[in-house]
């Protein structure tokens, strides 16, 4: 038999049927709990001064600690790239919903979070937590998670804008989110 836990650190540890202690990583962890969510996406063929919206809205749950960290890539040129905390939504609407996959394929959790892309419209960006420019075949952050994650304030929307600064611009965005209850 074998159990499972979290130490006095919450690092999760697993003692096999042997009796062998076996530590497991926080990120091991979290996808094997089915916790682990993303969004991959290509937006191919950017105009000069094109700009790509996505609003992330966690959980309104107050014991909920929505985890989310992205990544970006751009194939030539150079990109801007804008993440805000509490933008205000325009009365237009939020997008097109856009589905977020569990990256552990036997979970049977559901996705707590809401994720929109294409037509969002935004009058402010709200607090900047993030506001940089990345060059060809950079990565936004090199370590993506240790780079750009953030404990998301619950109900509140986050806005992640990209702004192309040269035309025919493809860029590659990874978003992803896990959450844990206190």
């Amino acid at each position: 038999m074998v159990r499972r836990g979290l130490d006095k650190n919450k690092r999760a540890f697993e003692i096999d049927s042997y009796g062998a202690l076996k530590t497991v990583g926080r990120n091991d962890s979290i996808l094997e709990d089915g916790r682990a969510l993303y969004y991959s996406g290509k937006t191919a063929a950017l105009g000069a001064a094109a700009v790509v919206k996505y609003l992330f809205i966690p959980t309104s749950v107050a014991t909920t600690h929505v985890h989310f960290y992205f990544d970006i890539q751009a194939d030539q040129g150079n990109i801007d790239v804008l993440f805000a905390q509490s933008c205000t939504i325009a009365t237009s609407g939020t997008g097109t919903a856009l589905a977020l996959v569990n990256r552990n394929r036997v979970s049977t959790l559901s996705c707590t979070c809401a994720l929109y892309g294409g037509d969002c419209s935004t009058t402010a960006a709200g607090t900047t937590l993030i506001d940089m420019r990345i060059g060809a075949v950079a990565r936004s952050t090199g370590n993506a998670r240790e780079a750009s994650e953030f404990i998301l304030v619950p109900g509140a929307p986050y806005l992640l804008q990209i702004t192309a600064n040269q035309a025919s611009l493809t860029a590659s965005i990874e978003l992803s989110y896990y959450a844990h209850v206190d």
